[in-house]
This record gives C-alpha cells, structure tokens and sequence, in this order.
C-alpha cells in the first residue's frame, strides 16, 4: 500500500432480534439479516458480523411445548450459526441464564465467546473462549475485547457447582489492553460493552482502546478524549453498520472518520 493511502473498513453489530417469541420468527428475521447483510458488503467472505450481546435470546421466551432444557441441540444455536458472526458478546441477562443449558450453547457455537471479565473463581483465568480476537479487515489489524457490565459482578449463581464468578470490569479490561498492545501489535482496539453505559463507567476507557461501543435507548457519538471514541447504540434498531476510513502512515493507521448506519432487519 502506497504512503498515506486510505483504507476502510467496516463491520456490523446486531444487538437485538425485535418480536421474537418463536423459532419460525427468529428464523425468518436471520433469512432477512443475511439478505441484508449481502447488500452492506461487496463479497460474502467481507462480511464482519458481531453478536452485540441480546441476539441470543433466552429460550424461555419462546412459545414452546416441551422442556428446552432437556434439547441434546438447541434449535436457537442451529438458527444462529447460519449467520457468519465473528465472535459473541452477552449482556446480564444472557448471562445469568441456566448455567449446564448456557454452557451447551456456548459450546455449540461456530464462533467464539468474547467475556473478559468472566473467570474461573478459583483461578481466575478466562472462563469461555479468549478474552478477546483479532481481525486483520482490509488491512487494519482490529482487536475486539467482549465485556459483561459490572452489574453482574460476583459469583453469576447461587449454585455451589458453578464455578464461573464476574471480576472487575476495569481491571479485566485494563489486563487484556495491555497484553494485546505488547503481544498482538494491533492497528485499532475496540471494546464492546452489551449493556447501558453511565458516566461512572467512562472511568475504565484505559489508555490503549480507541473506540467502545455500548447499548443505550437512543445514539450517541461522543469524543472521549482525542484519541477515543464513545458509541451507544440505540435499542429500537437491531442492526448497527459500521465504515472506518483511516490513512495508512509508514508504522500507524491515523482514524479519519467512522460513519454508523442503523436498521431494523425487516424494513426496506
């Protein structure tokens, strides 16, 4: 790539699936997200899709006749990975789901579960998946760390047998910053955050991570500091369309712009 040339790329968020009550409804909303998404990318193998923490949807709010905790395959995860999701990220709500029916999800799951904060109470790595993943997208290479809100911090359950414990949202995303900075050489590092965000938690926008984006009732863009970007994605839509356009410098990538569109799956 030539000196100072521009480079783009762009990546979508579905955060929620709006009315859904029944698998035959969550799977035509996936057949028109993937319709969708065919018009946002020039080429299939571009799409850079993100489970924004509430697509998947606790079973429970279904309209079924039989125990879904007894499924060997749920038909949820089926529907889900038809859809070419690069990584998960789950909100309290998902997360403090029936632990033996979430873990099975998880592990059905093509893609990766991104929980920094969520660890092993007792040695206190990771619990699901990596921390975090890294794409190289048109040529910029892109961290992506997944947090669960300080709403749920502690122990996820009151059952002795589960072993799963929610630590400090600051301190996991200040570790997992640091180790991807020395270990990764990334471009750009975002944070995604499937929950409210307040004025409180702005505090763990650590040195090191460019853009976070978080759920609200309504968009808002806002500059954290000069170099980081604050995004809340408004809960009426259910897919957020992101382009980034940066300027390629001999060792760096300069952010000129970020331009979000918002949709709901089913409208023109």
């Amino acid at each position: 790539m030539a000196k100072d040339a521009l480079q783009a790329l762009q990546f979508s968020i579905v955060t929620k699936f709006h009315d859904v009550d029944q698998y035959n409804t969550l799977a035509r909303k996936i057949n028109c997200l993937n319709d969708k998404l065919r018009t946002l990318y020039d080429y299939v193998d571009d799409i850079n899709l993100i489970n924004g923490g509430q697509a998947f949807i606790n079973p429970t709010c279904f309209d079924l006749k039989f125990d879904f905790s007894q499924l060997e395959r749920d038909p949820q995860i089926e529907l889900l990975n038809q859809l070419p999701f690069i990584f998960h990220t789950m909100d309290t709500t998902v997360i403090r789901m029936q632990h033996d029916y979430l873990a099975r999800m998880i592990s059905m799951s093509k893609a990766p579960w991104l929980l920094a904060n969520i660890v092993h109470c007792r040695t206190k790595e990771a619990y699901y998946h990596s921390p975090y993943v890294v794409q190289e997208i048109d040529g910029v290479k892109i961290a992506f760390i997944g947090i669960v809100s300080d709403i749920a911090k502690g122990p996820l359950t009151e059952s002795e047998d589960d072993v799963r414990e929610a630590i400090d949202s600051k301190y996991a995303i200040q570790k997992w910053v640091r180790f991807i900075h020395e270990s990764e050489q990334v471009d750009y590092l975002v944070v995604i955050y499937p929950n409210q965000l307040f004025e409180s938690d702005l505090t763990y926008l650590s040195e090191g991570v460019d853009l976070i984006i978080a759920h609200d009732e309504y968009f808002e863009e806002r500059s954290i500091s000069s170099s980081q970007i604050l995004y809340k994605l408004p809960q009426d839509q259910e897919l957020h369309h992101f382009k980034l356009k940066f300027k390629k410098h001999p060792t760096t990538y300069e952010l000129l712009s970020i331009d979000v569109d918002h949709f709901n799956i089913e409208e023109g």
